[in-house]
């Protein structure tokens, strides 16, 4: 089968990026042949991953620039000869706008058109354009993926004629996060990061803007009175906020206890060196950094939101606290501090829980039998 996916950037390592990175990735070692396009940005780490596996890669617009409504025609057109000359059987957008674009590119082209959702914004962009979804793309999708039953539910609330097109198909990490603890890569990155054998390793993984509520995290160790807590936060951009967590660290006994090495690629080593992964975020749907490191067999302490509790189950694979409420992080920080062995076994539970119900090979046959392979 020749599948084409569309994600508006390959740039940032975001949800959406990454879903497509992966998912391409899976269905190219199933047989299946792949084209995969962007319009924001130009080369990246993402590109350069797909390249290396064979997977064509188009940027319908190299320039970052806003795109006019000329530009946004030529691209619709340039969409719509790569569908032909690759003879693309189904086109796969992952969120807003590229199910426009994918959308009006392959109208009366007869091929299936699915569209992923990501996040919670996409309602905000339907509401914004109600009547085009009404009339024209909800009618000519085939299928709307939700990667969480919550979006699925708020999704059907927003715009109830989309009924009996969604589906609920969760974002799973590569096979490389499922692999066991690779002894050797903790030990070189705690040394890397000077971590002693006694001292607890928090971390966490992500593009850190506002919404990820790592400054809620720092609020929550200053109330952790303890000299044997380390946090590594790597992020792909920390952008405005590394200057506030900065300004909030510059009298406080906590500088020496927070590292920002920045982007790194070796994810799956890094989460190898944790003791124990917190993502405290404010807004999100199904975040695959917490889904790795749960397959990883990281014990979680993540917030109430989204489609997180539809993995973690309060105090047997994690913990779930409300969001912005730092006392109730220190108190789980504090918590696993002093009970270290039986965090270990929520983490075992964790990686059973991913390996059991969210796999990856699992999320790969959900999308063939979307797409009509079996």
């Amino acid at each position: 089968m020749n599948i084409l996916q569309i994600v508006s950037s390959l740039g940032e390592i975001s949800g959406p990026a990454k879903s497509l990175y992966m998912l391409a990735a899976g269905m190219a070692e199933c047989g299946h042949r792949l084209c995969c396009v962007h319009y924001i940005g130009g080369e990246c780490v993402l590109v350069e991953r797909l390249r290396n596996k064979g997977i064509s890669v188009v940027d319908l617009q190299k320039e970052k620039a806003g795109i006019s409504w000329a530009g946004r025609m030529r691209m619709v057109r340039s969409l719509r000869k790569i569908i032909r000359a690759e003879k693309i059987d189904v086109v796969h957008a992952h969120h807003w706008d590229a199910d426009c674009y994918a959308l009006l590119a392959s109208l009366g082209m007869g091929i299936k058109k699915i569209v992923t959702l990501h996040s919670r914004s996409y309602l905000d962009w339907v509401g914004q354009h109600s009547l085009k979804y009404k009339y024209v793309f909800f009618p000519s999708m085939d299928a709307c993926v939700c990667v969480s039953r919550s979006l699925e539910t708020e999704l059907m609330r927003c715009c109830p004629g989309i009924k009996g097109k969604t589906v609920v198909i969760y974002n799973a990490p590569s096979p490389e996060f499922f692999l066991d603890t690779d002894l050797e890569a903790r030990a070189a990155v705690r040394r890397e990061f000077a971590i002693k054998d006694d001292e607890l390793l928090i971390g966490s993984v992500g593009n850190f803007s506002r919404f990820k509520g790592i400054i809620h995290l720092l609020e929550a160790l200053l109330k952790i009175n303890s000299e044997k807590v380390k946090v590594l936060l790597v992020g792909a951009d920390y952008g405005r906020q590394k200057e506030e967590y900065n300004r909030f660290l510059e009298d406080s006994a906590l500088r020496s206890k927070i590292l920002f090495p920045g982007f790194r690629e070796d994810i799956p080593r890094i989460l190898d060196a944790l003791d124990l992964f917190v993502f405290p975020s404010t807004e999100e749907v199904d975040p695959i950094a917490l889904s790795e490191a749960m397959a990883k067999g990281k014990p979680v302490i993540a917030s109430i939101i989204g489609g997180i509790p539809e993995k973690i189950e309060d105090g047997v694979n994690g913990f779930l606290v409300l969001p912005a409420d730092s006392e109730a992080l220190a108190q789980k920080i504090s918590y696993c501090l002093e009970n270290r062995d039986q965090i270990k076994s929520m983490g075992e539970r964790s990686r059973r829980t991913m390996r059991e119900h969210f796999s990856y090979d699992a999320m790969i046959r959900r999308y063939e039998t979307l797409y009509g392979l079996q």
